[in-house]
């Protein structure tokens, strides 16, 4: 028994040694098997990464062409409110029915009537049309509608008609009826222009300022509790 010990002692050191190199193998296999796993999974992750960069490339586009549609609305803004200031306040009937009874005058259209219409209101103006019959020669109405283009404000022709002058109203020159619908505008002052700017800066505060129409957040996964019932 003493000499199967000594043997087991004398032989212990090897166990030992061969029980050391049997884990470390077993450590090794495993380290195998984990960096293969990881280099499997290498061109899943670059074509992420690619993706990645890609939405990020397009991210960054995204966000150089709202700063550059920004200056451009912040123009056409600008622009919208100096026309509203070039606009009066308001039109009077009073002060056009003077202005077309002059420039009739001054013409020698006689008879010419200018008849107020309903006001309508454009966004930041209102548009204010006249309907006005008269009979004169073509030449005085050509130079009529010359005058009003040429005017201090602002006048639209909507429609205009030319007919035959009834009989009994012939002069020395062929007549012909007018009847035609002029609109001048004015500025709303109860309107104010939204440039639309203030819903970009609110888009980007809630993350939507992404390419692809914003960010989706990501559903979490239910975590599965083992075990421990009650």
């Amino acid at each position: 028994m003493k000499e199967f010990s000594g043997r087991f002692l004398a032989q212990l050191h090897w166990i030992i040694l061969a029980y050391a190199a049997w884990g470390a193998w077993g450590l090794f296999g495993e380290h195998t098997k984990r960096v293969e796993e990881i280099r499997a999974q290498a061109p899943e992750i670059e074509t992420a990464i690619g993706a990645a960069r890609t939405r990020l490339k397009a991210i960054a586009e995204y966000r150089n062409n709202i700063q550059s549609s920004r200056r451009n609305v912040e123009e056409v803004f600008r622009s919208i409110e100096e026309v509203q200031q070039k606009l009066p306040t308001e039109v009077t009937d009073l002060e056009m029915l003077e202005f077309f009874s002059r420039e009739s005058r001054q013409l020698n259209i006689p008879g010419l009537e200018a008849t107020p219409m309903a006001e309508v209101t454009q966004g930041f103006y209102h548009t204010k049309p006249y309907e006005l019959r008269g009979q004169g020669t073509f030449l005085q109405f050509v130079i009529f509608l010359e005058r009003l283009a040429d005017a201090k404000r602002l006048f639209s022709v909507q429609s205009v008609t030319l007919g035959s002058a009834p009989e009994g109203s012939r002069g020395r020159f062929q007549l012909v009826s007018l009847k035609a619908v002029v609109e001048t505008f004015a500025y709303n002052t109860a309107y104010k222009e939204s440039s639309g700017l203030e819903e970009i800066d609110a888009q980007f505060k809630d993350g939507g300022g992404s390419a692809g129409g914003g960010r989706r957040r990501r559903k979490k996964k239910p975590i599965a509790v083992e075990g421990g019932g009650e």
